[in-house]
């Protein structure tokens, strides 16, 4: 039987008079579902459901970017008429062009297991989708490939390069929309008078010291450490401490006259060729009509001109100012430095990220952990600071279960649930909330996640469980962890981190099928496994907080669980004391100045 293609949510796109194939669960919203269950339809089987080979399509998307960026670094070189090297192009360019290289064999192997499998009637292709729409930065790209509009686009492209199937156009008003999904609107507190009178003391400080800078000073930019540990790190490598926020990157038009250009190769693979093809067309502006503009501008910043070391731990994504200047300033020998962003790194099994952030840096920080063979990756402990728990938990009312969504469209690849493996991540939450005495499911809170991305969280909660209270997040994530008796943290993110670090119970359960972690994690989790901390099914999650729930201070002050505990914070969030020091040392040791060390601790 014939069916006719429905590529994404957008129902301009649909046909309900004939058999349709969906190409994946991102099609079919929540909120539309009384449509789609009554129409003849059947679902595209994912191709990364094969978790294997969602492992080896992610290192074969790296070696694909390799080339690339080889590619790249001639063609952009030429383009500027500047002579970089590969490293300089992978600060730029890099997260950019690693995330577009995964999100589109993604889409390619969609587009192409659908032809294999099915006999397909057509499809429908938007006017709007016509167009190939550059993106200004990373930042709107990101917003962009998760968004069904821009897939449609890219679905239809890669419909016409490499497939006969039958494309009808149609007429439409969509515009791509490139705003990035609000976290709820609750989350967004009014400042304090207080508040806003540090901060104008702050601007006026910045001003001030900002006449001091000397030409070799560091730069720290959006370090993660508290306000007043940067300003002691800063006194400890010797220089006026500076108070530095990220400049506002500008729109720069789309001149298609500066897009003409192609990447020659030999690429033997049909997706590998399509890639090359499209990239003139996708690539942000930022690295095509304002690159010339964005260099020119760089000695007005009020930057060190000859910076010793630079350090970030978030700026390296998607600062475009930054990432230039960096990249210019590490070409003439500063030491990059970066430290850990948040959690899965060092635990997961896969992430581009944590490859990427290593590649570029001289000196990669984490919050404990180590790589074998990797000189550059040096634990300092957790960077990101958090509150300390001073108060009976076991006291508390409250089960707080804490929940994730990501995007319903794969995007940069890490080992966490892609795409419709979301839905089993929910029936796991309401099995694990199916499995809890009535006594304790009646404390139960619900936090969801604070981004939606279109799986109409709200709505599948009030309609599988309807009494279970939902915390939109208008409570900081720190303040409802403390207020919980036990924290259930059910993905490998940075809450579970924060919590141990808090010194609250906390029990942690996920799939590990779809939370694959390293080879040097399992022995740190198989502990927490003994210690009842961690669980690989909802319900044994589940019979654990019943089992203790009744006094959860004696299981959690017990000596099995205070060393599991404390020798997985050692390796993964170690939040002892003399964290200035530590990261001052690694700033030093990539910088080869520990002379000018002064000692503030």
């Amino acid at each position: 039987m014939k069916r006719f293609l429905i590529t994404t949510a957008l129902e301009d796109t649909w046909r309900f008079d004939q058999p349709v194939l969906f190409l994946g669960e991102w099609c079919r919203r929540y909120t539309a579902r009384e449509k789609w269950k009554e129409m003849d339809a059947e679902l595209l089987p994912y191709h990364w459901d094969d978790r294997e080979k969602l492992f080896r399509d992610y290192r074969y998307a790296a070696k694909v970017y390799e080339g690339l960026l080889l590619d790249l670094t001639f063609e952009l070189n030429r383009l500027h008429n500047v002579e970089h090297d590969s490293r300089y192009w992978r600060i730029v360019i890099g997260p950019w062009l690693g995330s577009f290289v995964q999100v589109l064999l993604d889409r390619w192997l969609s587009i192409q297991s659908a032809v294999q499998m099915y006999e397909l009637s057509g499809t429908i292709v938007l006017e709007s989708a016509k167009p190939a729409v550059a993106p200004n930065d990373i930042s709107e790209f990101n917003a962009l490939c998760i968004k069904d509009s821009w897939n449609h686009r890219i679905y239809a492209a890669m419909l016409e390069d490499s497939t006969a199937i039958a494309r009808i156009l149609v007429n439409d008003s969509h515009e791509l929309d490139s705003t990035q999904e609000s976290r709820n609107s609750s989350v967004l507190r009014k400042q304090s008078v207080v508040r806003k009178a540090r901060r104008k003391l702050a601007r006026l400080y910045a001003r001030i010291a900002s006449m001091l800078v000397r030409d070799s000073d560091a730069l720290l930019l959006n370090t993660y450490m508290q306000g007043s540990d940067q300003l002691k790190l800063q006194a400890r490598l010797g220089q006026v401490p500076q108070i530095r926020e990220p400049h506002t990157l500008e729109r720069f038009p789309v001149d298609t006259a500066k897009r003409t250009w192609s990447i020659k190769s030999e690429a033997s693979s049909g997706f590998e060729q399509f890639v090359r093809r499209v990239i003139p067309d996708h690539i942000p502006a930022a690295y095509i009509e304002g690159y010339r503009q964005l260099v020119v501008e760089q000695p007005d910043l009020d930057w060190p001109k000859h910076p010793r070391v630079i350090f970030t731990s978030n700026s390296y994504s998607s600062d475009e100012i930054f990432k230039i200047w960096a990249a210019e300033k590490v070409e003439a020998g500063s030491r990059l430095v970066i430290g850990q962003h948040g959690g899965h790194y060092g635990i997961g099994k896969w992430s581009f990220y944590e490859d990427h952030e290593i590649a570029i840096s001289d000196r990669y920080l984490t919050w404990g952990w180590t790589t074998p063979g990797e000189p550059k990756v040096t634990p300092v402990g957790r960077i990101k600071a958090g509150p300390r728990s001073g108060i009976r938990l076991g006291e508390e009312p409250r089960l707080l279960l804490v929940t994730c969504a990501l995007p319903r469209y794969s995007y940069w690849m890490y080992s966490v649930f892609v795409a419709g493996q979301y839905l089993g991540y929910f029936d796991d939450q309401c099995a694990f909330i199916a499995a809890l005495p009535d006594s304790i499911s009646k404390q139960l809170t619900v936090r969801l996640f604070p981004q939606d991305f279109g799986w109409d969280q709200q709505e599948r909660w009030r309609d599988r469980m309807p009494r279970v209270p939902l915390d939109d997040g208008s409570v900081p994530i720190g303040e409802a962890i403390c207020q919980s008796r036990i924290c259930v943290c059910t993905y490998n993110a940075t809450t579970f981190l924060e919590s141990l670090s808090m010194n609250v119970p906390t029990v942690i359960f996920w799939n590990p099928e779809h939370w694959e972690i390293k080879a040097s994690a399992i022995p740190f989790f198989k502990e927490l496994q003994r210690a009842g901390i961690f669980h690989e099914s909802p319900e044994s999650a589940a019979r654990q907080v019943a089992k203790v729930w009744d006094d959860v201070d004696s299981w959690w002050h017990s000596m099995e669980v205070v060393t599991a505990v404390e020798r997985f914070k050692v390796n993964y969030c170690d939040s002892g004391p003399g964290l200035v020091n530590r990261v001052a040392q690694a700033l030093a040791g990539a910088a080869k100045f520990q002379n000018q060390i002064k000692s503030t601790e």
